[in-house]
């Protein structure tokens, strides 16, 4: 098999799994009332994916962009996120984002407003009004995936936040911090986001990756990339049906990803090992276009507070039935991920220890995605960290 057909086919495969995860954050986002959403199930016949990526003569559908990340081309992109059913648009570097100038309105009962809103503006970011005509002081951008992106209204994310606290704490400068975020992203996505938002003149890019799920995201294109497929669930996979039965936002919060490392503890340390890779082509750029990179590891609750939903968890372990080995595997990704790009003189913020030493609940019980509290709690432990890397950039 050509390396172009073998890639299509590990894509393919990697994509049913990667999506499987997508779809319970967002079915687990939907409440009583919403609009059901529609989602890509990753099935669609190899042979057309294989005619979309291009073999021989026939038009390439993906080419290496900058950065080494791979462009696709919008109907290849669309058959593997299958965007266009979820309310986004094509994006050549991030591969798809929010649409420009939404305003949603999400029922939401543990809010206080009992709803929220997801509102953008022209550039398809999180936020109620465009960019500074002159440029501030300070320009922030800050990427992540749904946890970032926010599930609460705009002013309420932990970008935002951030960018209250800052002007409080320098009143006499201009500050701006953009929330980048879309639900979904990984590490590859955040490569993306820096190249469409470079050319706004960025003083720091905020990187938070979520260990819930990001390096897990990370499986399907590093073996998409080498032209192989991606190990499949296999018997792990009735595991993962079983715990989406009893608690489908506890599985697409971090137990999928504990799932699919117990079936392929060798993929542990090498996905770690791409994760540093990216973060650190990530460095080189940002770098090269004189931006200082800070990145923020953003804890999932099972590694802050196992008491939190301590019965539903204990059904959950139960029917997982896995060692206390296999569970902690977050949490050496976590520890190797950090000691690694610190080593290569990354700058890094470990919210861990500060989660674990509030007294509030930092997590929305109803689908483990940061809540208010959560937000703010971010905001408060970066805000030293973002001054800092503001200073470095003078």
């Amino acid at each position: 098999m050509s390396l172009p057909a073998r890639r299509a086919l590990a894509l393919l495969i990697g994509t049913v799994g990667g999506l499987a995860l997508s779809w319970g954050i967002h079915e687990a986002r939907r409440s009583p009332g919403d609009e059901a959403m529609q989602f890509h199930d990753g099935r669609r016949p190899l042979a057309e994916l294989m005619d979309f990526m291009g073999t021989g003569k026939a038009g390439l559908g993906a080419r290496r962009g900058p950065l080494g990340h791979l462009l696709l081309t919008e109907p290849v992109a669309d058959r593997l996120f299958n965007f266009t059913a979820q309310n986004m648009v094509y994006d050549p570097l991030t591969y798809y984002r929010r649409r420009p100038m939404m305003r949603m309105k999400l029922r939401w009962s543990e809010h206080p407003d009992g709803h929220w809103f997801v509102r953008t503006n022209s550039l398809s970011l999180r936020e109620d009004t465009e960019l500074a005509h002159t440029k501030p002081d300070l320009r922030v951008f800050v990427t992540g995936d749904s946890h970032v992106d926010g599930v609460c209204n705009n002013e309420e994310s932990f970008p935002n936040r951030l960018e209250q606290l800052l002007a409080e704490s320098h009143p006499d400068s201009s500050v701006e911090v953009l929330n980048a975020a879309v639900g979904g992203y990984s590490l590859y996505n955040y490569l993306g986001v820096f190249e469409r938002f470079k050319e706004f003149d960025m003083d720091v890019f905020v990187v938070t990756v979520y260990g819930g799920n990001d390096f897990e995201n990370v499986t399907s294109p590093y073996y998409f990339w080498k032209g192989e497929m991606r190990p499949p669930w296999r018997k792990t996979w009735e595991k993962v049906q079983a715990g989406m039965e009893i608690d489908r936002p506890s599985m697409a919060q971090g137990l999928m990803s504990i799932c699919y490392f117990a079936q392929h503890p060798g993929l542990e340390g090498p996905v770690v090992e791409e994760s540093v890779r990216v973060t650190r082509e990530l460095q080189r750029r940002c770098q090269g276009e004189g931006v200082e990179l800070l990145v923020v590891y953003l804890p999932s609750v099972f590694e802050v507070d196992p008491s939190f939903r301590a019965e539903l968890w204990a059904e959950m372990l139960e029917v997982l039935d896995y060692s206390e080995h296999q569970l902690s595997v977050t949490q050496r990704q976590a520890d190797r991920y950090l000691r690694d790009i610190t080593a290569a003189g990354i700058h890094a913020v470990d919210l861990r220890p500060g989660f674990k030493a509030s007294a509030e609940d930092l997590y929305w019980r109803q689908d483990l995605h940061l809540n208010l509290a959560g937000q703010r709690k971010t905001a408060q432990i970066v805000q030293p960290y973002l001054e800092a890397a503001w200073e470095r950039s003078r």
